[in-house]
């Protein structure tokens, strides 16, 4: 088994460019969500778990309009964030809320897509 120090080691090597990084926690968000998604749709519809149709004023809630809300919440976020300074000067604007955003918007994406 792995021990988490060098587990941790391990994924700061293979994410030295913040770039890859932030596609690679976009795409795992998005899988993540569109697997969870699907198997609780399904779930509703065979009746099995705790999980039930949501109902907002007598009308079915899709998790589209989720999906919609994220990509929305997402470009903003991005549109705060993107970077203003110059690169070749060596500042960058890859902390948390970018990493924060690609997961949002790789989740939202998901939600999207799925309905």
């Amino acid at each position: 088994m792995i021990r988490p120090a060098v587990a941790a080691d391990i994924y700061r090597e293979s994410f030295r460019n913040t770039r890859r990084e932030r596609l690679f926690l976009s795409s795992v968000s998005f899988f993540a969500t569109f697997a969870a998604t699907r198997t609780i749709t399904h779930s509703i519809r065979n009746g099995i778990g705790p999980f039930r149709n949501l109902i907002v004023g007598g009308r079915h809630f899709h998790h589209l309009v989720l999906g919609i809300g994220g990509l929305l919440g997402s470009g903003y976020l991005w549109l705060v964030h993107v970077e203003t300074q110059s690169s070749a000067a060596g500042m960058t604007t890859d902390d948390g809320l970018a990493k924060f955003n690609s997961i949002l918007y790789g989740g939202a994406s998901a939600l999207t897509l799925d309905e």
